[in-house]
Protein backbone atom coordinates (compact mmCIF):
# COMPACT_ATOMS: atom_id res chain seq x y z
CA UNK A 1 0.00 0.00 0.00
CA UNK A 2 2.79 2.19 1.01
CA UNK A 3 4.88 1.74 -2.70
CA UNK A 4 1.37 1.89 -4.20
CA UNK A 5 0.67 5.82 -2.42
CA UNK A 6 4.22 6.56 -3.21
CA UNK A 7 3.98 5.87 -6.86
CA UNK A 8 0.81 7.89 -7.19
CA UNK A 9 2.71 11.04 -5.65
CA UNK A 10 5.12 10.97 -7.55
CA UNK A 11 2.90 10.49 -11.04
CA UNK A 12 1.01 13.61 -9.66
CA UNK A 13 3.76 15.81 -8.87
CA UNK A 14 5.35 14.43 -12.54
CA UNK A 15 1.70 15.70 -14.23
CA UNK A 16 1.55 18.83 -12.15
CA UNK A 17 5.22 19.93 -13.11
CA UNK A 18 4.49 18.98 -16.21
CA UNK A 19 1.59 21.06 -16.62
CA UNK A 20 3.30 23.85 -15.42
CA UNK A 21 5.92 23.49 -17.86
CA UNK A 22 3.07 23.18 -20.59
CA UNK A 23 1.23 26.11 -19.97
CA UNK A 24 4.65 28.31 -20.28
CA UNK A 25 5.45 26.78 -23.63
CA UNK A 26 1.58 28.09 -24.58
CA UNK A 27 1.86 31.19 -22.32
CA UNK A 28 0.52 33.93 -24.92
CA UNK A 29 -2.47 31.86 -25.24
CA UNK A 30 -3.19 31.69 -22.09
CA UNK A 31 -3.02 35.04 -21.90
CA UNK A 32 -5.00 35.69 -24.23
CA UNK A 33 -7.85 33.21 -22.77
CA UNK A 34 -7.20 35.20 -19.35
CA UNK A 35 -8.02 38.24 -20.96
CA UNK A 36 -10.99 37.78 -22.87
CA UNK A 37 -12.46 36.06 -19.30
CA UNK A 38 -11.71 39.81 -17.99
CA UNK A 39 -13.01 41.58 -20.68
CA UNK A 40 -16.54 39.07 -20.99
CA UNK A 41 -16.83 39.66 -16.84
CA UNK A 42 -16.60 43.74 -17.36
CA UNK A 43 -19.02 43.74 -20.61
CA UNK A 44 -21.46 40.65 -19.61
CA UNK A 45 -23.38 43.05 -16.80
CA UNK A 46 -23.47 45.68 -19.29
CA UNK A 47 -25.35 43.74 -22.16
CA UNK A 48 -27.74 42.30 -19.13
CA UNK A 49 -29.18 45.90 -18.33
CA UNK A 50 -29.47 46.24 -22.10
CA UNK A 51 -31.68 42.59 -22.21
CA UNK A 52 -34.02 44.77 -19.73
CA UNK A 53 -35.29 47.02 -22.47
CA UNK A 54 -36.13 43.87 -24.26
CA UNK A 55 -33.14 44.03 -26.59
CA UNK A 56 -31.88 40.43 -27.60
CA UNK A 57 -28.67 39.60 -26.05
CA UNK A 58 -26.80 39.02 -28.74
CA UNK A 59 -27.55 42.60 -30.37
CA UNK A 60 -27.15 44.11 -27.36
CA UNK A 61 -23.58 42.59 -26.86
CA UNK A 62 -22.93 43.88 -31.15
CA UNK A 63 -23.87 47.12 -29.70
CA UNK A 64 -21.67 47.34 -26.71
CA UNK A 65 -18.57 45.56 -28.07
CA UNK A 66 -19.05 48.40 -31.53
CA UNK A 67 -19.47 51.29 -28.72
CA UNK A 68 -15.96 50.10 -26.79
CA UNK A 69 -13.88 49.68 -30.17
CA UNK A 70 -15.44 52.64 -31.30
CA UNK A 71 -13.89 54.79 -27.86
CA UNK A 72 -10.51 53.16 -28.46
CA UNK A 73 -10.07 53.64 -31.88
CA UNK A 74 -11.11 57.58 -31.22
CA UNK A 75 -8.47 57.74 -28.37
CA UNK A 76 -5.41 56.36 -30.37
CA UNK A 77 -6.85 58.48 -33.77
CA UNK A 78 -6.50 61.70 -31.52
CA UNK A 79 -3.06 60.47 -29.39
CA UNK A 80 -0.99 58.57 -31.78
CA UNK A 81 -0.06 61.74 -34.09
CA UNK A 82 0.72 64.57 -31.28
CA UNK A 83 2.49 61.48 -29.13
CA UNK A 84 4.84 60.13 -32.28
CA UNK A 85 5.89 63.61 -32.95
CA UNK A 86 6.67 64.15 -29.60
CA UNK A 87 8.51 60.73 -29.25
CA UNK A 88 10.54 61.37 -32.48
CA UNK A 89 11.40 65.18 -31.24
CA UNK A 90 12.69 63.62 -27.89
CA UNK A 91 15.24 61.41 -29.62
CA UNK A 92 16.26 64.43 -31.56
CA UNK A 93 16.74 66.68 -28.35
CA UNK A 94 18.01 64.48 -25.42
CA UNK A 95 21.41 65.08 -26.10
CA UNK A 96 20.70 68.41 -26.31
CA UNK A 97 19.11 68.38 -22.62
CA UNK A 98 22.22 65.85 -21.47
CA UNK A 99 24.57 68.30 -22.24
CA UNK A 100 22.76 71.74 -21.16
CA UNK A 101 21.75 70.06 -17.70
CA UNK A 102 23.09 72.82 -15.05
CA UNK A 103 23.74 69.89 -12.60
CA UNK A 104 25.57 67.22 -14.72
CA UNK A 105 27.61 70.61 -15.52
CA UNK A 106 28.83 70.16 -11.72
CA UNK A 107 32.42 69.42 -11.49
CA UNK A 108 32.21 66.90 -9.37
CA UNK A 109 33.55 62.77 -10.56
CA UNK A 110 30.05 61.53 -9.67
CA UNK A 111 28.44 64.16 -12.01
CA UNK A 112 31.22 63.80 -14.61
CA UNK A 113 30.86 60.14 -14.84
CA UNK A 114 26.61 60.44 -15.26
CA UNK A 115 27.30 62.94 -18.25
CA UNK A 116 29.54 60.79 -20.08
CA UNK A 117 26.86 57.99 -19.31
CA UNK A 118 24.33 60.12 -20.45
CA UNK A 119 26.19 61.22 -23.54
CA UNK A 120 27.15 57.41 -24.54
CA UNK A 121 23.16 56.60 -23.96
CA UNK A 122 22.24 59.38 -26.45
CA UNK A 123 24.74 58.40 -29.48
CA UNK A 124 23.59 55.14 -29.26
CA UNK A 125 19.74 56.57 -28.91
CA UNK A 126 19.62 55.93 -32.94
CA UNK A 127 20.18 52.38 -32.58
CA UNK A 128 17.74 52.34 -29.86
CA UNK A 129 15.02 54.07 -31.70
CA UNK A 130 15.14 51.42 -34.37
CA UNK A 131 14.63 48.79 -31.39
CA UNK A 132 12.04 50.63 -29.97
CA UNK A 133 10.12 51.18 -33.96
CA UNK A 134 10.96 47.41 -34.33
CA UNK A 135 9.28 46.09 -30.80
CA UNK A 136 6.39 48.86 -31.79
CA UNK A 137 5.77 46.84 -35.29
CA UNK A 138 5.91 43.43 -33.26
CA UNK A 139 3.43 45.10 -30.85
CA UNK A 140 1.63 46.24 -34.35
CA UNK A 141 1.61 42.24 -35.23
CA UNK A 142 -0.06 41.43 -31.95
CA UNK A 143 -3.15 43.15 -32.99
CA UNK A 144 -4.07 39.80 -34.21
CA UNK A 145 -4.04 38.92 -29.89
CA UNK A 146 -6.33 41.78 -29.51
CA UNK A 147 -8.75 40.22 -31.83
CA UNK A 148 -8.85 37.11 -30.84
CA UNK A 149 -9.19 38.96 -27.03
CA UNK A 150 -12.41 40.47 -28.23
CA UNK A 151 -13.80 37.45 -30.42
CA UNK A 152 -13.89 35.28 -27.56
CA UNK A 153 -15.19 37.43 -24.76
CA UNK A 154 -17.67 38.74 -27.35
CA UNK A 155 -19.05 34.96 -27.54
CA UNK A 156 -18.90 34.53 -23.74
CA UNK A 157 -20.14 37.89 -22.98
CA UNK A 158 -23.81 37.19 -25.38
CA UNK A 159 -24.44 33.94 -23.77
CA UNK A 160 -26.16 33.53 -20.42
CA UNK A 161 -23.71 32.56 -17.52
CA UNK A 162 -21.18 32.21 -21.18
CA UNK A 163 -18.14 31.83 -18.33
CA UNK A 164 -19.55 29.17 -15.88
CA UNK A 165 -21.03 27.46 -18.90
CA UNK A 166 -17.60 27.34 -20.39
CA UNK A 167 -16.12 25.99 -17.52
CA UNK A 168 -18.66 23.47 -15.97
CA UNK A 169 -17.97 21.92 -19.64
CA UNK A 170 -13.66 22.10 -19.22
CA UNK A 171 -13.27 21.06 -15.86
CA UNK A 172 -14.07 17.79 -13.99
CA UNK A 173 -17.33 17.26 -11.85
CA UNK A 174 -15.53 16.46 -8.64
CA UNK A 175 -13.70 20.19 -8.75
CA UNK A 176 -15.96 22.00 -10.69
CA UNK A 177 -17.73 23.81 -7.38
CA UNK A 178 -14.20 24.40 -5.64
CA UNK A 179 -12.35 25.88 -8.89
CA UNK A 180 -16.12 28.21 -9.77
CA UNK A 181 -15.95 29.73 -6.32
CA UNK A 182 -12.26 30.37 -6.72
CA UNK A 183 -12.33 32.05 -9.93
CA UNK A 184 -15.86 34.01 -9.61
CA UNK A 185 -14.38 35.82 -6.13
CA UNK A 186 -10.77 36.25 -7.85
CA UNK A 187 -12.62 37.51 -10.59
CA UNK A 188 -14.96 40.11 -8.79
CA UNK A 189 -11.53 41.34 -6.73
CA UNK A 190 -9.12 41.68 -10.13
CA UNK A 191 -12.66 43.15 -11.83
CA UNK A 192 -12.81 46.10 -8.75
CA UNK A 193 -9.41 46.39 -8.77
CA UNK A 194 -8.70 46.93 -12.23
CA UNK A 195 -11.47 49.62 -12.62
CA UNK A 196 -9.88 51.26 -9.20
CA UNK A 197 -6.57 51.27 -10.57
CA UNK A 198 -7.64 52.81 -14.53
CA UNK A 199 -9.14 55.56 -12.90
CA UNK A 200 -5.98 56.35 -10.83
CA UNK A 201 -3.85 55.79 -13.70
CA UNK A 202 -6.15 58.51 -15.39
CA UNK A 203 -6.48 61.19 -12.78
CA UNK A 204 -2.40 60.86 -12.11
CA UNK A 205 -2.07 61.31 -16.00
CA UNK A 206 -4.22 64.43 -16.14
CA UNK A 207 -2.96 65.61 -12.98
CA UNK A 208 0.69 65.60 -14.21
CA UNK A 209 -0.46 66.90 -17.86
CA UNK A 210 -2.17 69.70 -15.70
CA UNK A 211 1.03 69.96 -13.58
CA UNK A 212 3.64 70.42 -16.21
CA UNK A 213 1.42 73.66 -18.00
CA UNK A 214 3.05 75.74 -15.69
CA UNK A 215 6.70 74.56 -16.50
CA UNK A 216 8.45 75.55 -19.50
CA UNK A 217 9.12 71.77 -20.47
CA UNK A 218 8.56 69.84 -23.63
CA UNK A 219 7.11 66.37 -24.56
CA UNK A 220 4.13 67.61 -21.52
CA UNK A 221 1.52 64.49 -22.94
CA UNK A 222 4.13 61.90 -23.59
CA UNK A 223 5.48 62.36 -19.70
CA UNK A 224 2.03 62.50 -18.30
CA UNK A 225 1.29 59.22 -20.54
CA UNK A 226 3.69 57.76 -19.14
CA UNK A 227 3.33 59.09 -15.56
CA UNK A 228 -0.48 57.19 -15.68
CA UNK A 229 0.85 54.06 -17.13
CA UNK A 230 3.95 53.65 -14.44
CA UNK A 231 0.98 54.51 -11.44
CA UNK A 232 0.09 50.70 -11.67
CA UNK A 233 3.39 49.63 -10.43
CA UNK A 234 3.93 50.04 -6.49
CA UNK A 235 6.15 52.08 -5.12
CA UNK A 236 8.87 52.91 -7.36
CA UNK A 237 6.36 53.25 -10.54
CA UNK A 238 5.81 57.53 -9.77
CA UNK A 239 9.70 57.61 -9.46
CA UNK A 240 10.60 56.06 -12.43
CA UNK A 241 7.74 58.45 -14.43
CA UNK A 242 9.48 61.39 -12.57
CA UNK A 243 12.95 60.70 -13.52
CA UNK A 244 12.64 61.72 -17.19
CA UNK A 245 11.15 64.95 -16.47
CA UNK A 246 13.76 66.05 -14.09
CA UNK A 247 16.89 65.27 -17.04
CA UNK A 248 14.44 67.34 -19.54
CA UNK A 249 13.63 70.74 -17.04
CA UNK A 250 18.06 70.10 -15.99
CA UNK A 251 18.75 70.88 -19.18
CA UNK A 252 16.79 74.00 -19.48
CA UNK A 253 17.89 74.96 -15.91
CA UNK A 254 18.48 73.83 -12.37
CA UNK A 255 15.32 75.81 -11.16
CA UNK A 256 12.87 74.38 -13.55
CA UNK A 257 14.43 70.53 -12.57
CA UNK A 258 13.68 71.78 -9.16
CA UNK A 259 10.03 73.04 -9.98
CA UNK A 260 9.25 69.97 -11.74
CA UNK A 261 10.61 67.84 -8.80
CA UNK A 262 8.07 69.65 -6.56
CA UNK A 263 5.20 68.91 -9.20
CA UNK A 264 5.44 65.56 -9.13
CA UNK A 265 5.69 65.26 -5.36
CA UNK A 266 2.19 67.70 -5.03
CA UNK A 267 0.81 65.35 -7.21
CA UNK A 268 1.87 62.16 -5.40
CA UNK A 269 0.75 63.85 -2.08
CA UNK A 270 -2.20 64.43 -3.66
CA UNK A 271 -3.07 60.77 -5.01
CA UNK A 272 -1.69 59.02 -1.78
CA UNK A 273 -3.91 61.77 1.17
CA UNK A 274 -7.40 62.10 -1.54
CA UNK A 275 -6.99 59.95 -4.82
CA UNK A 276 -6.35 56.55 -3.63
CA UNK A 277 -8.62 56.31 -0.43
CA UNK A 278 -11.40 57.64 -2.23
CA UNK A 279 -11.03 55.53 -5.36
CA UNK A 280 -10.18 52.66 -3.00
CA UNK A 281 -13.62 53.12 -1.08
CA UNK A 282 -15.32 51.43 -3.90
CA UNK A 283 -12.25 49.22 -5.36
CA UNK A 284 -10.69 46.48 -3.71
CA UNK A 285 -7.63 46.95 -3.00
CA UNK A 286 -4.63 44.22 -3.08
CA UNK A 287 -1.32 44.56 -1.33
CA UNK A 288 0.93 47.03 -3.08
CA UNK A 289 3.92 44.80 -2.16
CA UNK A 290 1.96 41.64 -3.44
CA UNK A 291 1.61 43.28 -6.93
CA UNK A 292 5.09 44.74 -7.57
CA UNK A 293 6.49 40.85 -6.65
CA UNK A 294 4.08 39.62 -8.60
CA UNK A 295 4.86 42.09 -11.97
CA UNK A 296 8.85 41.68 -11.34
CA UNK A 297 8.10 37.79 -11.26
CA UNK A 298 6.43 38.31 -14.31
CA UNK A 299 8.82 40.21 -15.83
CA UNK A 300 11.31 37.13 -15.15
CA UNK A 301 9.23 34.14 -16.04
CA UNK A 302 7.45 35.60 -19.12
CA UNK A 303 7.86 39.36 -20.51
CA UNK A 304 4.99 41.18 -21.52
CA UNK A 305 2.61 37.70 -21.26
CA UNK A 306 4.42 37.48 -18.10
CA UNK A 307 2.95 40.92 -17.11
CA UNK A 308 -0.09 40.83 -18.23
CA UNK A 309 -0.61 37.67 -16.79
CA UNK A 310 1.11 38.66 -13.21
CA UNK A 311 -1.99 40.45 -11.43
CA UNK A 312 -4.77 38.01 -12.47
CA UNK A 313 -2.69 35.23 -11.58
CA UNK A 314 -2.18 36.97 -7.87
CA UNK A 315 -5.97 37.47 -7.75
CA UNK A 316 -6.44 33.65 -7.91
CA UNK A 317 -3.77 33.08 -5.74
CA UNK A 318 -5.28 35.30 -3.30
CA UNK A 319 -8.28 33.70 -3.14
CA UNK A 320 -6.63 30.19 -3.66
CA UNK A 321 -4.95 31.08 0.05
CA UNK A 322 -8.33 32.49 1.17
CA UNK A 323 -9.84 29.67 0.61
CA UNK A 324 -7.89 26.81 2.16
CA UNK A 325 -6.00 28.39 4.50
CA UNK A 326 -7.33 31.97 6.25
CA UNK A 327 -9.89 29.74 7.66
CA UNK A 328 -7.44 28.02 10.00
CA UNK A 329 -4.51 30.76 10.08
CA UNK A 330 -6.85 33.89 10.31
CA UNK A 331 -3.95 35.70 8.41
CA UNK A 332 -5.26 39.23 6.39
CA UNK A 333 -4.59 39.20 2.63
Amino acid sequence: MGKSISYVSILKVFVVIAGIWFLYQILDVVAIVIFSIIVSSVIAPMIDKIQLYKIPRILGGIIIYTVIIFIIGLILFLLIPPLAQEITGLAKQLPYFINNSDFLSLSDKSAVSLLQFLNQLSSNLPEATSSIWTWGAGLVGGIGNIIFVFVISFFLSIQDNGLKQLLRDSLPIKYQQNILNIIFKSQKTLSHWLKGQLVLMFLVGLLTFIGLQFVDIPYKLSLAILAGIFEIIPFVGPIIAAIPAIIFGAGISLITAVIIAVVYFIIQRIENNILVPYVMRWAVQMNPILVLVAILVGVKVGGVAGILLSVPLLAIGIEFFKKYYNSKSKIQI
